[in-house]
């Protein structure tokens, strides 16, 4: 092999990597006494259930010609390409393949065996398949962290799920696309499979944790599932508040809720992180708003706020500009000039809608999912009526109303993202 390629692992492909995260290789040759040596990347995106037939191909000058090493973060270029927010609000059921997928990467080179003719480059000599999601790892806040890894994504259990927040308050309606990777490539258990998500568990709770009920999703039998590379995304507050179980049930305080998976050799069963959900008993004195954004893993993370809020309309004065104050429909001399055309005409109005909202007290687990909010792309509003508004987050920090016994309150600012349209007449 001429080209070797080193990831910074005995295992490179295990795992989950973020597409933004410090993904750096370093690429060497065998090959000695080679001229004009350069290095040639091939990516090829899985899309759905297979390869797309279009690859991303592009050549690496080496950083000198006598050491022949190239480092680079070849996967970089797809984080505008591919890697996406999906905000279908109206699925129960969704498979979003931007946010997740798997990149196959080979590397190759070129080189002259002379220093008087071109290169020609000499096929690909490597080939490694990892698993991307749209979005970083933090690791002890330390972001030059080479090809980072977490545990809970490739050899710990319990498997992680993309989400920040573990702990959550909802009310009957509140929207809740839960997610987690359908294929995991890992080594759990001495098992170094992929690991296939197969089912969805919720079981139930008294206040003092006693077990209630318990429902298992078979996702194979769920209407719209396919097996393709992604995150799957359930709906999960509507099952909680179905009829005559979960928080329809006046006993029941708390439901948990994970995936299984199963390794697809051997048959190991493997549990998700377990997140927490309470029903909002108390009415809020105030209309509740609900936040919607992509969080650092590149899923969907929530939160209600049901303090005091606010709604401001701000016009702009526009242009005043000369009219020649005629009706050129004029039926009648005396229609010629009315004052309902002005000799001044105001044009080019625009309006702005913001929002203020007000938290309830918030944990610090809550406080660091705030912080993917700031920095998200795409942020949706649902208001008092569950109409989904997209927003953009206005301040660069937290606006912090009130501590208490370590919890505290804030504020945030909206701009309504989608403008009215302006009647020019």
């Amino acid at each position: 092999m001429a080209v070797v390629v080193d990831y910074g692992s005995l295992d490179p492909e295990l795992g989950i990597y973020g597409i933004y995260n410090n993904f750096k290789v370093r690429v060497t040759t065998s090959e000695t006494a080679k001229f004009k040596t350069s290095y040639r990347f091939k990516l090829t995106i899985y899309d759905g259930n297979a390869y797309q037939s279009d690859s991303i191909v592009y050549d690496v000058e080496v950083n000198n010609q006598t050491n022949k090493i190239g480092i680079v973060n070849p996967v970089k270029m797809l984080q505008e390409r591919w890697f996406k927010g999906d905000f279908i609000t109206d699925d129960i059921i969704r498979v979003d393949n931007k946010a997740y997928t798997k990149v196959k990467i080979e590397v190759g080179e070129s080189y002259a065996d002379t220093a008087d003719i071109p290169a020609t480059f000499r096929g690909y000599d490597t080939l490694e398949e990892f698993y991307f999601y749209n979005g970083y790892e933090t690791i002890n806040q330390n972001y030059r962290e080479l090809n980072y890894r977490d545990p809970n994504w490739y050899d710990t259990i319990p498997i992680k799920v993309p989400l920040v927040q573990k702990i959550h308050t909802v009310f009957e309606g509140d929207r809740f696309m839960f997610a987690a990777p359908i294929y995991i490539n890992g080594f759990f258990d001495s098992l170094d499979y992929n690991f296939e998500i197969k089912k969805l568990i919720l079981k139930s709770y008294t206040v003092d944790g006693i077990p209630v009920d318990t429902t298992t999703l078979d996702l194979l039998t769920l209407p719209g599932f396919i097996y393709s590379v992604g995150y799957f995304k359930y709906e999960i507050i509507q099952e909680m508040y179905k009829p005559a179980i979960f928080f329809n049930n006046p006993v029941v305080d708390r439901v948990d809720v994970y995936f299984e998976y199963l390794d697809d050799s051997e048959g190991g069963i493997f549990n998700s992180e377990i997140i927490k959900f309470y029903r909002d008993e108390c009415l809020p004195k105030y209309d509740r708003f609900r936040l919607r954004w992509t969080n650092r893993y590149g899923a969907d993370e929530y939160m209600n706020f049901v303090g005091n809020h606010s709604k401001t309309l701000t016009i702009s004065g526009g242009k005043n500009i000369i009219s020649d104050n005629t009706d050129y429909n004029a039926v009648s001399f005396s229609d010629i000039s009315k004052t309902t055309n002005p000799d001044l005409i105001s044009f080019g109005k625009t309006n702005k809608i913001a929002w203020e909202l007000n938290s309830d007290y918030l944990t610090q687990e809550q406080i660091n999912a705030l912080a993917d909010l700031y920095k998200s792309p795409k942020v949706l509003m649902y208001d008092n009526n569950d109409e989904a508004i997209p927003v953009i987050v206005q301040d660069r920090n937290y606006k912090i109303d009130r501590i208490e016994n370590n919890l505290v309150k804030v504020t945030i600012n909206l701009l309504e993202a989608n403008t009215e349209p302006n009647q020019i007449q």
